[in-house]
């Protein structure tokens, strides 16, 4: 009777033991878990969301635009869920943005530094005499004036501010792309002919005939040579198919 005594109490303390050990497990478990929820709760509150926002080398895009684009808000934005990769790949279809880096500083600040384009000519619509584009034809937006850069002509359908234009024009961009500021002055179109053929207008009145985009660099040089020298009133044609060549008809 002794023996099954102790047996009956050792069985007792057993599983007092590993009642314990369960009640540990449990409590351990429900303080994680508790701590997980607060850890949350605070991640995504107030207390952790963007205060600083810092904006730099945006001109043309406006603080708005980026903030609402970027879906970056200071006060309302928990920083957890500003995801630097998110807000770059978001602001880099703005128009005007070339390059979008963006660091993300805890526990409260964002700074997005931004690269605008170039633009390189314009384009006309019937509801915007000046919409400006950059040398991969990216349609950057109407603008009041274009300070003196070339006109693009050639086009039947204008895509939207953030889209491209057709490959039809990588001629006309690559001309535009290579003109330089002596030669802007001079330049008043670029006439798209195909995707690799354009002929250019200067002065106003003068066409000027490339023959195609070969040794363009070249034929830009001779234009520039010819312009800087001859005295070109009443001209009607200069033809640069021979760079070396080139030929000015009255």
């Amino acid at each position: 009777m002794e023996i099954h005594s102790k047996i009956g109490n050792r069985r007792v303390k057993v599983l007092q033991e590993q009642t314990l050990r369960s009640r540990k497990i449990a409590i351990t478990l429900l303080a994680v878990g508790l701590a997980v929820v607060i850890g949350a709760a605070v991640l995504f509150s107030p207390i952790l969301s963007v205060k600083n926002l810092y904006i730099n080398g945006a001109v043309h895009e406006s603080r708005y635009q980026i903030e609402s684009t970027g879906s970056v808000f200071v006060g309302s934005t928990p920083m957890i869920d500003a995801s630097p990769q998110s807000i770059s790949r978001a602001v880099d279809t703005l128009p005007w943005v070339m390059t979008c880096i963006v660091h993300r500083s805890w526990p409260w600040t964002i700074k997005i530094n931004i690269v605008e384009r170039i633009p390189v000519a314009y384009i006309h619509s019937p509801s915007s005499p000046f919409i400006l584009i950059d040398r991969t034809g990216r349609v950057l937006g109407p603008v009041t004036s274009a300070n003196g850069l070339p006109e693009i002509t050639g086009f039947n359908k204008i895509p939207r501010p953030g889209f491209t234009l057709g490959k039809i024009a990588q001629g006309g961009l690559e001309v535009a792309s290579e003109l330089g500021t002596q030669l802007d002055v001079y330049v008043t179109s670029i006439n798209v002919i195909s995707a690799r053929d354009v002929s250019l207008t200067v002065n106003g009145s003068t066409t000027v005939i490339l023959g195609g985009l070969s040794q363009l660099k070249s034929k830009l040089v001779s234009l520039y040579t010819v312009l800087a020298k001859e005295k070109l009133s009443g001209a009607s044609q200069i033809d640069l198919s021979d760079p070396s060549l080139p030929t000015v008809t009255p």
